[in-house]
């Protein structure tokens, strides 16, 4: 039954999104007010606003679409969520409203007509532009449906305003990012700002999140961007995500025996934290448009041989992003050349390989060179 929904919902949303102009059902209508069926609450925590659309006791609502836009200048979604009222389908987070950003939600279940409580809760990231500027979140009622009835929303928006921090550095307190991780759907993504000077992820938050389908998007101040999958944690820790770009601590005549004849240039850079991560972290390095199309080449450095030892190779984007997965701290450079870093590793792997193999067959023919002149010395001083 629950698939049959799944494939029902998926349906309507499509006829939602891209057909709007074609009435779902041909039924009477039947007209009451927003406020009759919604209720709308903001609230602001550290440099994070959170969005709670409800619905109301005995509102007998069964499908519908609603849009809730806002000024991406001045915040950004972190997550958006349906909180299990109805089996929501999409959040599609590439809309527009009124040439705004905008999230929007559809939802079908004509068994739930007595549904209550918070349908969809949207969080908001501040923004240094938005910072102590008040600013509003408008929610529009786009379709709405009681069985086969449609519902007629003479006032149609509910708008809601906040002023936002003026601080938008603030640290987002440990327990609300734990209580959205718990509350995450899964394969939902929460993005949580990380400012410097206080980089510290908590074992507590890598513990909430160990086993679960969520991801963890931790972004610096700097453009780095880490990104923790749930499931792939295995120790939970307190990790310092902090990073440094641009560092200098990496001989540069280890980066010369790299061999790589057509790097284009190097960009090193440092982490905070010391030894292994207890799970595996993509790290997001931002290079910039000169790299773009390029390989960008990973090599940590190992202090105890004082070389260089490959890591991963990625293409660079159009975003000028290169994208790694790291499991310990350390130096690292990236090299960005037209070489693929891994077929140059193997090559030198293989080169080094054949070095070592003819060595070992110049060290037999010795051997046996010398077994037959200690032969031919013993038999001449016998016959001597």
């Amino acid at each position: 039954m629950k698939r049959i929904k799944g494939i029902v919902c998926g349906l309507l949303l499509v006829l939602m999104l891209h057909v709007n102009t074609m009435p779902l059902f041909a039924a009477s209508e039947v007209t009451t007010t927003i406020a009759d069926i919604f209720t709308t609450n903001i609230t602001t925590s550290g440099s994070q606003v959170t969005l709670a659309v409800g619905v109301k006791k005995d509102a007998g609502v069964t499908s519908g679409k609603i849009v809730v836009s806002y000024d991406e200048s001045m915040m950004t979604v972190s997550s958006a969520k349906g909180n299990n009222i109805w089996e929501m389908e999409d959040i599609n987070t590439i809309a527009t409203k009124d040439n705004k950003k905008a999230v929007s939600y559809a939802w079908v279940d004509s068994d739930l007509k007595n549904a209550e409580g918070t349908m969809l809760t949207i969080t908001f990231q501040s923004t240094a532009a938005g910072a102590g500027k008040e600013v509003a979140v408008q929610t529009d009622v786009v379709e709405l449906y009681q069985g086969d009835n449609v519902v007629s929303v003479p006032t149609k928006t509910v708008t809601d305003t906040v002023k936002l921090p003026a601080d938008t550095t603030t640290t987002v307190p440990e327990k609300t990012i734990i209580d959205q991780i718990k509350n995450a759907q899964p394969g939902e993504t929460i993005t949580i700002p990380v400012h410097d000077g206080n980089t510290v992820i908590s074992k507590a938050i890598m513990e909430a999140a160990q086993g679960r389908d969520v991801y963890l998007r931790f972004q610096m101040d700097n453009g780095v961007v880490w990104l923790v999958h749930g499931t792939d944690i295995k120790t939970p820790k307190d990790i310092d995500l902090g990073i440094k770009l641009n560092t200098n601590n990496i001989p540069q005549k280890a980066i010369n025996a790299i061999g790589d004849d057509k790097a284009k240039y190097q960009m090193q850079f440092t982490l905070s934290y010391e030894g292994e991560f207890g799970t595996t972290i993509t790290v997001i390095i931002p290079l910039g448009d000169a790299a773009v199309g390029y390989f960008a080449n990973l090599y940590y450095y190992n202090p105890t041989t004082g070389e260089l030892e490959f890591v991963e190779s990625c293409k660079v984007g159009a975003d000028g992003n290169a994208i790694f997965h790291l499991t310990h701290a350390s130096d690292y450079v990236v090299v960005v050349s037209e070489n693929d870093g891994a077929k140059l590793a193997a090559k030198t792997q293989a080169k080094k390989t054949g070095d070592e193999t003819n060595v070992a067959g110049y060290v037999l023919l010795l051997g046996a060179a010398a077994v037959v002149l200690a032969e031919a010395a013993r038999k001449k001083v016998k016959h001597a």
